[in-house]
């Protein structure tokens, strides 16, 4: 809930017209159903076509963390509270602690600079 709160506060940060995409991913797919997901979506307002709650089967998930250097899902106490920026061709351009205001701001101001590529 903290991440996805500090998700919404980016969302609101950047106008839709930016072409900043959100991607939010559950490491817990047998309970996180597309219907759970969209439900969460709507707690958070996340703006469709914008923010994108994903789950699918664990091992494809698994794999998703692997190539962003995260733990696996089956080690929910090593979850990460990092957001990640991946530019348009899919390279990772930095991590960010979401739990950190500094971390934070630097990730606004690093989108805005992609954003200018």
């Amino acid at each position: 809930p903290l991440m996805s709160a500090q998700m919404a506060k980016l969302q609101s940060e950047f106008s839709a017209e930016t072409e900043i995409r959100f991607v939010s991913f559950t490491v817990d797919p047998e309970r996180d159903t597309p219907e759970v997901l969209s439900e969460y979506a709507d707690r958070y307002q996340a703006e469709k076509g914008r923010w994108f709650f994903l789950t699918g089967p664990g091992a494809e998930i698994n794999r998703v963390l692997k190539e962003f250097f995260l733990s696996p899902a089956e080690e929910p106490a090593m979850h990460s509270i990092r957001f990640i920026l991946a530019d348009p061709q899919g390279r990772i351009r930095g991590y960010y602690d979401s739990s950190d205001a500094v971390a934070m701001k630097q990730l606004e101001r690093d989108a805005e600079a992609l954003t200018l590529e």
